[in-house]
């Protein structure tokens, strides 16, 4: 199988040691002509132009996107499109071993069969979803990943300005997000505790003498939220 990849960031230099592609490159003036496939690991905002452009100029036969949020639609024009979108973090500079996360699957089954068979050969656990689901599994992953790591980097800020030493800043972080996470798992809102979940406005109070204004309205927002959600009263 003759396959092209286009990007050179850490999904892209992932999936260049799992495929061996004919082509690897940063633009796709790179490739080549008669290909079987094409995969853009791309910006979400490149992905409809630089499609565009590999099929004006090379016309494979497939294209394949990593986006959970853009629509497959953008492929259009192509003979077969899919997307493979692995529901993790790929931090820059680290190196990827196993996925060890859901593998989002989209498009013509040829290719999302073979994206199930090479997920799990990499460590994943591929779902396939409709294309309707997609942007609101998009938007869970980024809770589940960007506002995770947001609060995690503030729990860390404030350890470390308080004078705890950096191991010991890890040890109390991990003992006190895991078993949280567990327990929103297992039980949803219901099992969030702190002093925002028991409305002691004293203590978010001398907690906000501390905030930077930004960090203040971020506090106010999960108020907000833990209201909306019905777990504690208006105020």
């Amino acid at each position: 199988m003759r396959l092209g990849l286009v990007g050179r960031g850490p999904v892209g230099r992932y999936l260049a040691t799992r495929l061996d592609p004919e082509c690897w490159t940063g633009r796709e003036l790179g490739l080549v002509d008669h290909l079987d496939a094409v995969i853009l690991a791309v910006p979400d905002d490149a992905i409809a132009a630089t499609a565009a452009r590999v099929l004006d100029r090379f016309a494979p036969k497939a294209l394949i996107h990593c986006s959970g949020a853009t629509p497959i639609s953008v492929l259009a024009g192509a003979d077969q499109v899919a997307v493979w979108h692995p529901m993790r973090p790929f931090p820059v500079g680290e190196h990827v071993q196993s996925l060890d996360c859901v593998v989002g699957l989209r498009g013509d089954s040829i290719w999302v069969d073979r994206f199930v068979t090479w997920s799990r050969e990499w460590g994943g656990t591929p779902v396939r979803l409709q294309e309707d689901q997609a942007l609101q599994v998009h938007l869970a992953c980024c809770y589940a990943a960007g506002a995770t790591a947001l609060m995690t980097s503030l729990a860390r800020m404030h350890f470390l300005q308080a004078g705890m030493a950096a191991q010991d800043m890890k040890v109390a972080i991990r003992g006190l997000s895991h078993p949280a996470l567990e327990a929103v798992l297992a039980h949803g809102a219901e099992a969030i505790t702190g002093p925002a979940r028991r409305a002691d406005y004293g203590v978010m109070d001398a907690h906000r003498q501390l905030q930077e204004p930004s960090e203040a309205q971020l506090s106010t927002a999960i108020l907000g939220q833990l209201k909306a959600f019905g777990l504690i009263p208006p105020s």
